[in-house]
């Protein structure tokens, strides 16, 4: 079910929860809809309980998006492999102005933003 690097054994998994969200501006879902649907991993993250994992998946009719769903699983027992964690956030988009050509010297100084 997931890659290799989530590293859990299927037999301590333990199902968490699903969330439905209907997407912004779309009708619900009726008999007789042809869907196609996509999933990615959002999260690997290890607690004290074990390793949860909450993937994300969007249900799509005639090419656009209806309704995401997410859903949350728990491989219980202890875990170190951390290098294989990571978790996806949305972020609100931002603003920012530059007044000055020292703050666009500042900005094309840094290694992590592409021009």
């Amino acid at each position: 079910i997931f890659p290799r690097a989530i590293d859990g054994d299927l037999l301590r998994l333990v199902h968490l929860t699903n969330g439905f969200r209907m997407l912004e501006g779309t009708q619900p879902l009726r008999q007789g809809d042809v869907v196609d649907t996509h999933a990615q991993i959002h999260a690997v993250v290890i607690s004290e309980s074990g390793k949860l994992v909450e993937v994300k998946g969007v249900i799509e009719r005639e090419g656009k998006g209806v309704m995401e769903v997410t859903s949350r699983f728990l491989y219980r027992g202890a875990f170190n492999d951390y290098q294989h964690t990571f978790q996806r956030t949305e972020e609100t988009p931002m603003l920012v102005k530059l007044q000055s050509k020292k703050d666009i010297s500042v900005i094309r100084s840094k290694s992590w933003l592409n021009w």
